[in-house]
């Protein structure tokens, strides 16, 4: 964590805006992208109900 990162955790999940490949690491197993935030559930549930998903591109 510290040499991607720059600091130390006492947990296996950290937020970070580093986009680190996880095939460069064998210590990271995935990575996530948040496509919302929200400061509580519900809102993130309306921001995600407003997607069209037919169209989206993965």
């Amino acid at each position: 964590m510290r040499s991607f990162f720059g600091k130390d955790t006492e947990t296996k999940i950290i937020k970070s805006s580093c986009g680190i490949d996880p095939s460069r690491s064998p210590f990271i197993k995935e990575r996530i992208e948040g496509l919302f935030e929200a400061t509580a559930l519900p809102d993130i549930l309306k921001q995600s109900a407003e997607v069209y998903m037919e169209m989206a591109a993965f």
